[in-house]
């Protein structure tokens, strides 16, 4: 068996059919590897407003085929142009990434999600976040607020705690207090958890109410 294996790949021998079959094989794993093309692109942009930012699309494969990327606006915070970007962007075939320029126009919140005039390419879930603040400055002391403000509340807690141990006694807590948190944050953590990874609840919040969730509100539910 093993001599006609050989015989069959020596030059010269091989069959009238199986280059046609070589080649249908082939064809199909190109069909393959494209039907499970997804996009890579960032999650959010932030930019400042009047300045203007590259974006980069990355394939997880090239695609055989030229494919048009279709940018739809699902969600914006006014009525006013908040970014300029392109109706299209021209993903050629084999490239392995794509770039377009996203102008700030004015401060709000964009979002958009791509989608492609062929079905090699999967983008349903694909979408990018743009923010557009009047200073990063301004940005940062906010967020440095934010999380003072969480770090402050995070710690109100514990001194009652505390005292409870220093004293051995619990004298003047009201439980039902204790009850109806305990019941708030559980709640709270289950819905964080859902909205953070949970990928059929983070699609329905993405299309129906486009917010944007700072990092805190998770790690404050649990702790």
């Amino acid at each position: 068996m093993t001599d006609a294996l050989a015989a069959g790949c020596a030059p010269g021998k091989m069959s009238a059919g199986r280059p046609l079959s070589v080649l249908a094989l082939l064809a199909v794993a190109l069909r393959l590897c494209d039907a499970s093309v997804s996009l890579s692109v960032p999650s959010t942009v932030a930019l400042e407003i009047g300045s203007s930012k590259n974006v980069t699309m990355v394939p997880s494969a090239p695609l055989s085929v030229a494919a048009a990327i279709t940018l739809n606006v699902t969600f914006s915070s006014k009525n006013a142009s908040i970014v300029k970007l392109p109706e299209q962007v021209v993903l050629p075939a084999e490239e392995t990434s794509i770039s377009f320029e996203v102008q700030a126009l004015d401060v709000g919140q964009v979002t958009v999600h791509l989608s492609s005039n062929t079905t090699n390419l999967t983008s349903i879930l694909t979408r990018i976040r743009f923010m557009v603040v009047r200073s990063n400055v301004l940005d940062i002391i906010s967020q440095v607020i934010g999380w003072i403000y969480f770090l402050a509340w995070s710690i109100s807690f514990y001194p009652q705690v505390y005292e409870n141990w220093r004293r051995k006694s619990v004298v003047g807590l009201n439980f039902d207090f204790l009850a109806l948190n305990l019941t708030g944050f559980i709640a709270y953590s289950i819905f964080n958890v859902a909205l953070f990874w949970v990928p059929y609840v983070k699609v329905s919040q993405w299309l129906f109410c486009d917010k944007y969730y700072f990092p805190h509100l998770f790690f404050f539910s649990p702790h």
